[in-house]
């Protein structure tokens, strides 16, 4: 085993950074979101180490595709015990005009919340390294939040929309 990749696992799950074939395979993921044309005005990332990189790689495409940059903010709501309202009340508080919001994550906290969000039990979806949700949000005066599930698309069909 090369002394590189020993030395990754030997790291927390927390401090282990994204392979030299993940950072590939999500450059592709990203050229494929791309051409889907996405409005995101904001990435929300974990604080691990793999979803800054992940958020950053993702970041850079957005910002060629639209032209200005991205803020990246780190949210502790990703981190168990992971909380989607308050992930949500947070996003709506500094950023209530935001017409595409990116979400950046682990598994299984992101398909539980794409299941909770659209009515689903937990396993409803799955979610592979670098899949895409597409979520229509609805949130009422109370801010009980609900959606409806426009795409999911996973890592390999936006790696073959990148040919």
């Amino acid at each position: 085993m090369p002394a590189a990749r020993k030395n990754c696992h030997a790291l927390s799950d927390a401090d282990r950074p994204l392979t030299h074939e993940g950072i590939k395979k999500f450059h592709r993921a990203a050229e494929g979101l791309i051409r889907l044309d996405p409005t995101i005005d904001l990435i929300f990332s974990s604080p691990l180490i793999r979803a800054r990189q992940t958020a950053e790689i993702l970041e850079q495409y957005i910002k060629a595709a639209q032209g200005f940059p991205l803020t990246i903010l780190i949210s502790e709501h990703f981190t168990e015990p992971a909380d989607l309202k308050a992930l949500l009340t947070h996003i709506l508080d500094i950023c209530p005009a935001a017409r595409g919001i990116a979400a950046i994550g682990h598994e299984p906290i992101l398909s539980g919340w794409v299941a909770e969000l659209c009515g689903q039990g937990h396993g409803s979806y799955e979610m592979k390294k670098g899949a895409v949700a597409g979520i229509e949000l609805y949130a009422d005066i109370s801010r009980s939040f609900s959606g409806r599930l426009f795409m999911l698309a996973q890592p390999r069909v936006l790696r073959m929309l990148a040919r």
